[in-house]
């Protein structure tokens, strides 16, 4: 089996607004794999069914849903937000739109890239 995953888009930087929460670019609605990234190296890589949706549970610390390290990560300036919405898998297209497909592509990205803020499940 081969899975092909697009490349990364960067949608915008992670700002924030006069309480200090994060604040994220327009996203799409659909469902993909999103990835933090600072300039100091740290990453992030998750997934999500709704983007815009799982960006506004980062703008509150819940520590069911969100490490620390995150957190403060997330109010830290010059992070930046990219997107993948499609993949294949032996030339197939890949149902984003369906968490155990948004899973695996998660688990390859984690794999191969190794993001530093990513914690163990």
């Amino acid at each position: 089996m081969k899975l092909t995953v697009d490349t990364w888009y960067e949608v915008g930087p992670i700002t924030q607004d006069n309480t200090g929460k994060p604040v994220f670019p327009q996203l799409p609605e659909g469902g993909g794999m999103y990835r933090f990234a600072w300039p100091d190296g740290r990453i992030y890589i998750g997934q999500t069914g709704t983007m815009r949706s799982r960006m506004g549970g980062y703008r509150s610390w819940n520590k069911r849903h969100t490490h620390a390290e995150l957190f403060d990560a997330l109010r830290d300036t010059g992070g930046t937000v990219s997107i993948i919405t499609a993949a294949t898998l032996d030339g197939q297209p890949v149902d984003m739109s369906r968490r155990d497909a948004r899973e695996m592509v998660e688990g390859f990205l984690r794999y191969t890239q190794r993001p530093t803020l990513n914690k163990d499940r």
